[in-house]
């Protein structure tokens, strides 16, 4: 019993150890997948020169082959061995972007730009056709194809025979998305640098789409594009805002006189928004408002409505904080069409004039966060888009009545219609100062004050 104890606790200690090496081994090497790196450029001439751009970042050991032998997707092996294959190997660090050129395979002394170079066989691009499969695994035994090129005419042939310039698709790879067969036969051929930056899906993108590609008869040199891979854009961002209405400001937050007039399904439908309720009003809210985000590639003056990429309702707290319809959470906007990451942010009120950032925020700790109150700077045309209230803080301008952008005669008009009458949410638009009645206060102290401002933000 002992013994047998003993001998399960080796077993199991030995497999432990042999488990950690293993985890050792892949901790310091780049796994690259299909898609990770793609050629920039082909030539059969002269030298059989190609080159290849990481659309990752590697670290540690990366150890990539590159080969002419022929594949045969039927039988998973290669269709012919009589060419030859090149081991390319880095050690370090190598961000995204890097493009590596191998030149000279025919010769003994094989040169590229980064890293080592080993010639297994022989390694020779033939001028009638002939196509590169980029591999992980070891020498002759793909455990993972992760890029190919193909320049022969007709291009990938799904049943190989065993000529040099014949080759099928692996099943790892798919033609236009990690792979390209330029159908057409040149000698040479070399990415035309047409899209140089972007995130990884769309350089593929381009670098797998043959009329991004030039071939020639002649020697065509290696690209230098200088590609810049980025993240992929977003498909939301979590926001923080912090804003204050000047009407429902009382010196240190806002009232939240009307909060049980507030309803479940929020106010807004302008510039496409739709969408967004609550299973309850909670303790604490103000009133509904709209966050918009707006990408451009311009200033904030061409941040107009058509640069909107996303919108929420969400509900302000007393303390100038906007929440998610749940009173706690952070309000996380859905965003579409948006190609970056940064973002300008509207804030809108149902009679309170719109305010916009100043610049485009970006994401920090996976929030976007802006505070409207504290710092003119912030906002957009701030000296004139913002009201100055008391204890040093600023707010959106209040009485706009008719949610028009500005305040003007026909929101006396309003205020005159609805002073005296019973309050009602959806009608009451004139209660500038959200106690729940429409006076003299809103016309006196907001209204009027405030005739002839406008909103500040690009439409």
């Amino acid at each position: 019993m002992l013994f047998r104890n003993f001998l399960l606790t080796f077993l199991v200690c030995l497999l432990a150890s042999q488990a950690a090496k293993s985890g050792a081994v892949r901790s310091i090497n780049t796994l690259l997948e299909p898609g990770d790196l793609f050629f920039t450029s082909v030539n059969s001439d002269g030298d059989d020169d190609f080159s290849f751009v990481l659309l990752v970042d590697i670290s540690g050991t990366t150890t990539i082959y590159f080969t002419d032998n022929g594949w045969n997707p039927a039988t998973s092996n290669f269709s012919n061995t009589s060419e030859g294959t090149l081991t390319w190997t880095f050690t370090g660090s190598l961000p995204a972007g890097t493009e590596v050129g191998i030149t000279d395979s025919r010769l003994s002394s094989i040169a590229t730009s980064h890293g080592s170079i080993v010639r297994s066989g022989s390694f020779s691009l033939s001028g009638t056709g002939e196509s590169i499969l980029a591999y992980r695994g070891s020498l002759g035994a793909p455990d993972q194809f992760i890029a190919g090129f193909n320049t022969r005419a007709g291009g990938w042939n799904s049943t190989p025979g065993t000529s040099s310039v014949e080759s099928g698709l692996p099943s790892d790879l798919t033609n236009g998305t990690n792979a390209l067969a330029t159908i057409v036969h040149f000698d040479d051929w070399v990415y035309d640098c047409s899209v140089s930056s972007g995130d990884k899906a769309t350089l593929l993108a381009a670098l797998t789409n043959v009329t991004n590609w030039v071939g020639s008869e002649t020697v065509n040199p290696a690209p230098a594009c200088g590609v810049s891979v980025g993240s992929p854009a977003p498909s939301s961002a979590t926001v923080t805002v912090t804003v204050f209405l000047e009407g429902a400001y009382n010196g240190s937050s806002m009232s939240t006189t009307i909060n049980a007039d507030i309803p479940l399904t929020q106010p807004y439908s302008f510039n496409g928004h739709s969408g967004g309720s609550a299973a309850s009003i909670l303790s604490g809210v103000v009133d509904w408002v709209l966050v918009e985000l707006r990408e451009t590639s311009g200033s904030a003056a061409t941040a107009n409505n058509a640069s909107k990429v996303g919108s929420v309702a969400g509900f302000l707290m007393s303390d100038g904080s906007i929440k998610a319809t749940n009173g706690t959470s952070d309000l996380t906007i859905s965003l579409s069409g948006n190609t970056g990451a940064d973002f300008y942010v509207v804030v809108y009120h149902r009679n309170h004039l719109p305010i916009m950032s100043a610049n485009e925020i970006s994401e920090s700790g996976g929030v976007y966060s802006i505070d409207f109150t504290s710092n003119s700077a912030n906002t957009y045309l701030g000296g004139t888009a913002l009201a100055a209230l008391s204890g040093g803080k600023l707010g959106m301008i209040a009485g706009d009545a008719d949610n028009n952008n500005s305040i003007g005669i026909s929101d006396l008009t309003n205020w005159r219609s609805q002073n005296g009458d019973v309050f009602s949410y959806g009608s009451s638009t004139a209660d500038f100062n959200l106690d729940g009645q429409v006076n003299a206060v809103d016309r006196n102290d907001f209204q009027q004050p405030n005739s002839g401002k406008s909103s500040q933000v690009p439409n």
